[in-house]
Parts: structure tokens; C-alpha cells; sequence
């Protein structure tokens, strides 16, 4: 509980540090995390909040679109205000990935803000401007996953016969109107349980001219309907299933197997993960990202993604491989930030004010600094930062795994 207590008091002001003193504060914890690590967080008084939570944020029917509304419909005015135009909110693929860092450090200029000799751009739509933008390193190592992703996809080109796509997790429709704008021949329904991004990506795909060929439902994942069992040569998901919860994951799997196609299917999985050896604590544990950032949230080990694999599908779904692209993370998150402060107050403050009643100083300091937290990492301690600069496996993501399934068996 001390990390929770510790983040919930800064996130209140009630612990006085500047933001830029947080990363120092989590390489001072993650140094020792050898030592703290074999502490039990675990106690009389955490016990009963840790069940409580779980019972709070269980990922039932109901439970999973009050969770995710609970972050994603804050307001897509405020998520555009730190993301690249592409809208894409997940791990980038970067060509340098401290390229933005002085002498390997941080650099000194946070609130200056985004990146040495940069300033930034105007929020835009994703189609304004589809091609390369190289004074957005931000839009450009996204497109860099995206195209990696649809790479793994290995859409046929020898053939005029549609290829039927489904995307578990729309986002803001960014992956979907990538692979549908490449590939003409390729249909895709993609699935959300947030109503704002349902109602972006919608407009995403008209101002796209794709509404044809991408069809965005409001529907969870384990209500696919009986028709869809098999139809579909593709399945991909991009860092969805950190939002399913643990007593889910098997069931997850087992959808993407009942969807693909029985002797063609290629899946694509994206999810970030937990280290094997904080697997045991973390499970013990409310963290502050399951409180405060994304509740009924909960990060799978390697193991535990392929053991729910391997017994949601029957074994019918096997491994092609898996790639380890954690340290990219740092970076994204480093860009995030950078964006979130530079723009706080031109866009973020706003969008708050005009979506949610946002009300006084207090309480947009307290939102302010829940996000400064989460964005300059969250981790054993409090940081994704600290978390993701671990290069923990070196073959993809133990921070964030790319899980490619072939060869139905």
C-alpha cells in the first residue's frame, strides 16, 4: 500500500515535489527494488480495499463499459491534446528510441516542452495529412507500429477475394483506416465500449471515405455474434487486453478463436505485461493505474497470456512469435507528457471544462497531477517510464508483447 499511499498523496497535493523530481524519485526506488520487493504490501487494513476493488471493478457485461468509459469517454478534445493526429494510444515504434533525450538524460526544458527544436503542431484529423511528418516524431513512430502491425497481419495481395478483419479494441479508428486506406480489398468491423470513440472514429472513417468497408460496433468482445464464428481471416487487437481482467482472459482468447477463420486465421496481439517475477505481488496488490487510471485493469505476465491462449482455444491457437518492444514505451510516454504539460492549458483544461463541468482550481489540479503521475510512469512504484526503459525480455514487449498466432491446429 505504500506506493498507492504515496501516489494518491501527490496526486491530492499533499506531498509538496516538483513533477520534474518524480523520475529521479522512481529510478531512487527502482534501484532498490531488491530490497523493497520482498516486503508483503499486503495487510489487514489493504486486504479488504484490494477485494473490495476487484469486486468494484469486476469485468462483467456491465462492469467492463463502466470501466472503460471511465477513461476513455473523459473527453476526446483532452486525449487530443497529447496524442499525435493519428490518435493512436498505445506503444510507438521509434527509429532512436532516446533520440529525444541530451546526454542520455531527460532533458532539463520540461515545461518548454515537447522536444529539442520542436514546437507543436495543431491538433488534426488523421486524413489532413497521411504522409510523412518529420517535425511530429510522434506521428511518425506510430505509423511505424501501425505499418509493423498490418505487416504481421500478412494481408494476400494475389488474390481480389475480400479479407474480412476484426479488430477487437477501435481506439479512434487509426489502425482500422491504415489497413483499410492500404489494402482495397480488405473489410473490417472493430469493436469499442467507448461511446466518444465510437463517435470520432465513425467520423474518422466518413471523412476517410471508408464507411463502406469499416463498420465500428459498439459491442463487447464476448458478444460476437454467432454469425461472425469463423468469418473472419484476421483478428487483431492492439493493447485491449490489459482492460479484460484476469478471470477473462481465457474467454478472450477463446473468441478470437471461435472468429478466425478454420484454416486461414492469422491473429496479432498487442498487450503490455508484466514482468514473471512481480507477477505474484502485483496480484496481490490495488495498484495506483487500477485505481485512478484504468480501473478493472490488469497486466498478464508472458506466461499467463499463453497459458489463457492455450486454454481458452483448446490449443487451437499456436505461437508464430513474440517481439519485445517495452523500451519503445519509455519514449511514447516521454512525448505524452511533454504534450500533456505544453498543452494543459490551451487544450486539456477546456476539453475538461467543456465535457465534464470541471469546476475550480483544486479540481483541476488534482486531475492535472493524476496524469503527471501515470504518464511519468507507473510501475512497481508509480512509473511506466521507469517500467518500460527495462529492457526485460529482448524478444517483444515484456512491457508490451506482440504476440503474432498462426497455423490453426
Amino acid at each position: 500500500m505504500g506506493d498507492l499511499g504515496f501516489s494518491e498523496s501527490y496526486m491530492y497535493g499533499e506531498v509538496s515535489l516538483p513533477h520534474t523530481d518524480l523520475i529521479p524519485l522512481f529510478r531512487l526506488f527502482l534501484a532498490n527494488r531488491p530490497y523493497l520487493s520482498t516486503i508483503d504490501g499486503s495487510s489487514w487494513v489493504s486486504t479488504p480495499q484490494r477485494v473490495l476493488n476487484g469486486i468494484w471493478a469486476r469485468n462483467t457485461l456491465t462492469g467492463s463499459r463502466k470501466n472503460i468509459s471511465a477513461h476513455y469517454d473523459i473527453s476526446n478534445r483532452m486525449f487530443e491534446g497529447f496524442l499525435s493526429r493519428d490518435m493512436t494510444y498505445s506503444c510507438a515504434l521509434w527509429d532512436e528510441v532516446d533520440g529525444d533525450l541530451v546526454g542520455g538524460g531527460e532533458e532539463e526544458n520540461v515545461e518548454g516542452i515537447l522536444r529539442i527544436g520542436s514546437t507543436q503542431k495543431p491538433a488534426q484529423t488523421f486524413t489532413q495529412a497521411a504522409g510523412k511528418d518529420e517535425e511530429d516524431p510522434l506521428y511518425e513512430a506510430q505509423m511505424n507500429k501501425l505499418r509493423y502491425i498490418i505487416s504481421l497481419l500478412r494481408i494476400p495481395t494475389d488474390t481480389s477475394e475480400p479479407i474480412r478483419v476484426l479488430e477487437i479494441g477501435s481506439g479512434w479508428g487509426s489502425l482500422s483506416i491504415l489497413l483499410a486506406s492500404t489494402y482495397p480489398h480488405v473489410h473490417i468491423d472493430t469493436l469499442t465500449l467507448s461511446t466518444q470513440q465510437k463517435s470520432l472514429a465513425d467520423e474518422r472513417i466518413r471523412a476517410s471515405g471508408l464507411s463502406d468497408r469499416v463498420k465500428v460496433h459498439f459491442m463487447d468482445y464476448r458478444q460476437i455474434p454467432v454469425e461472425w464464428k469463423g468469418k473472419f481471416h484476421r483478428v487483431v487487437s492492439v493493447e485491449m487486453v490489459e482492460a479484460v481482467g484476469e478471470a477473462y482472459l481465457s474467454t478472450y482468447f477463446a473468441q478470437i478463436d471461435q472468429a478466425l477463420h478454420p484454416t486461414r486465421g492469422i491473429g496479432v496481439v498487442q498487450s503490455i505485461t508484466i514482468p514473471e517475477a512481480r507477477f505474484k505481488n502485483y496480484q496481490k496488490e490495488v495498484d495506483f493505474i487500477q485505481k485512478w487510471i484504468f480501473p478493472g485493469g490488469f497486466l498478464p505476465s508472458l506466461t499467463v497470456l499463453m497459458n489463457a491462449m492455450e486454454l481458452g482455444s483448446a490449443g487451437r491457437l499456436t505461437v508464430d512469435g513474440v517481439r519485445n518492444i517495452g523500451v519503445h514505451y519509455a519514449r511514447t510516454l516521454r512525448e505524452w507528457r511533454r504534450r500533456f504539460l505544453g498543452r494543459f492549458e490551451e487544450v486539456v483544461r477546456p476539453a475538461l471544462e467543456e465535457e465534464r463541468g470541471v469546476k475550480g482550481e483544486e479540481e483541476v489540479e488534482v486531475f492535472k497531477r493524476k496524469w503527471i503521475y501515470w504518464v511519468f510512469g507507473e510501475s512497481a512504484w508509480g512509473s511506466c517510464v521507469v517500467f518500460f526503459e527495462g529492457r526485460v525480455w529482448g524478444y517483444e514487449e515484456g512491457a508490451e508483447v506482440s504476440v503474432e498466432i498462426r497455423d490453426r491446429v
